[in-house]
Formats: structure tokens, sequence, C-alpha cells
């Protein structure tokens, strides 16, 4: 693995997830020893689910445009969050010339009382990716190439930049992609991250272990459950998908033998009706 970027010279102002949003409290009914990880998952799943939506809005936007048909090598897209409250967010639509990246277009997705709002940008001639974005393409270009657990013909991505203890990080989510509204995909969502010092491979989240896709829900169906073996408690990905599948997801965490329930990205513990 390798970084043409010299890190030293990106931009690493923008604060990291739990640091951009206003951090909610945990819900009382969550263990104190699990509220910290319970409010990074919660921040992060709302992000991601931000990232997924502007992703796809403008995707759209751009197709409708007909400005892909006038790219002969697109190679992706890199959105980021551009506010402190994860309401504003950029879109580059990327394409390879000559071995280099390039933005043929851009776009702005800007969540107003939770409705987006669009507007795109044709760049002519093609934007040179520089900076932190060479980053973001070449790591989301690796992780797109990983050979990991996939439960879908297609995938996207959210790549985030980040710095903890002095240390620069890249995070890459992959979430299987949904292209029909009848499949709900609850396996298939990996983390990986990178280090951008030295060649040491990413490290790697497997949210589950084999595929669980669920089909023709019942039209009146509000929830679903799962059973997680991989964390003691809910992902950032159980809360995108309660976001995005509009549907409560119980999660039982088989490390700890809790029931959680996860209801609009909001997590708590489910208490046993002893009556």
């Amino acid at each position: 693995m390798f970084f043409a970027l010299p890190v030293a010279s990106a931009d690493w102002s923008t604060p990291s997830a739990t640091q951009s949003v206003s951090a909610p409290k945990a819900d009382p009914s969550v263990p104190a020893d699990l509220r910290d990880t319970v409010v990074d998952a919660t921040v992060k799943g709302f992000l991601l689910y931000r990232n997924d939506t502007a992703s796809a809005i403008a995707s759209d936007t751009m197709v409708d445009s007909g400005a892909l048909k006038e790219v002969a090598h697109p190679t992706g897209w890199l959105t980021n969050s551009e506010d402190a409250a994860g309401d504003l967010w950029s879109v580059a639509f990327t394409e390879d010339k000559d071995g280099k990246p390039y933005a043929f277009a851009d776009a702005t997705v800007q969540f107003v009382d939770g409705k987006p709002r669009v507007s795109f940008h044709r760049n002519k001639p093609a934007r040179p990716i520089a900076g932190t974005e060479a980053i973001e393409v070449q790591v989301r270009d690796l992780a797109m190439k990983v050979n990991v657990l996939r439960c879908a013909p297609q995938y996207n991505q959210a790549v985030m930049l980040w710095q903890e203890h002095g240390n620069l990080f890249a995070n890459v989510d992959l979430l299987p992609a949904r292209t029909d509204a009848d499949t709900y995909y609850l396996g298939g969502f990996h983390e990986l991250r990178y280090t951008l010092k030295g060649d040491a491979p990413p490290s790697h989240f497997a949210q589950t272990k084999s595929c669980i896709t669920v089909t023709k829900e019942p039209a009146n169906s509000v929830a679903m459950v799962v059973t997680h073996l991989t964390s003691p408690t809910p992902t950032q990905f159980h809360v995108f998908m309660s976001l995005s599948y509009h549907k409560t997801i119980y999660v039982l965490t088989t490390q700890n033998h809790l029931k959680w329930a996860v209801e609009a990205g909001h997590i708590r513990i489910v208490k046993e009706d002893k009556s």
C-alpha cells in the first residue's frame, strides 16, 4: 500500500465523527461501560446514513444531467461532510485520465429540516484531484478491491479521514447497494481502517460472518430481528439500517446476551417484561 501525497501536506482540520456532530447522550438503559461505544455508533451511523443519502441524490442528479455519457473511465465518487452538523455534503464524481484522478462533476447536498436540496456542476475541463481528496481516492480504490464477504452484486463506499493520538487514519465503510426496495441487507457490511503511514494492511471489522438478507417484507412490517456475533453492542451499521430502511432493528448481542432496539438511529436496551 502506498500514498502518493505526503500526509503531512494534507489538511486535517476536519474533526472526527464524534466531534463533528453534537454527540447525543446514551439512553439511560445502556450499561455505563458501554455508553461511549453506543454514542460513537449512533453518531457514525447517522453520518453514514447522511453520506449514503447525499451520494445517492447527487448520483441521480449527475446521471440525469447526461454527464456520465461523456466520461470514458468513471471511477466513483467522494462524499464529504462540510459542516459541523452533518447537514451539508460535497460529492465529487471522479474519473481516471492517464492514470491520474480528476473530478468531472461536483455536487452539494444540503439537508434543510431533514429534506435534501442538491446543486450540481459539470467541470469542463475536469478538476484535478489533490490534497485530502487524493488520499480518499487511493483508499477508496484499495478498499473496493479487498476480498471480503459480499452480500450484494454492487457495493457503495464511504470514506472518512481522521487523526487520533498523532496518527493519521482513513476509514472506509463498505455497504451492500440496495437496488430493490423489497430487499433488506442485514449482512455484508464492512469497515476497513487504513493507517496512513507505512505499509501495514488495514484492520477489518466485518459486521456479520454470513449473508443475511430479508426480501419481500410484509407492507405493514415495522421491525426486523438479527442475532449479532461480532461486537457487544449494535454498530454504526445497525444505526444506518434503521435510518435507511425506516424500520426498528432489534439486535441480540451474543457476547453479553443483551437485547437492543435501534429505532430511527437511537439505541436502547430492551427490558424484559416480567409481569
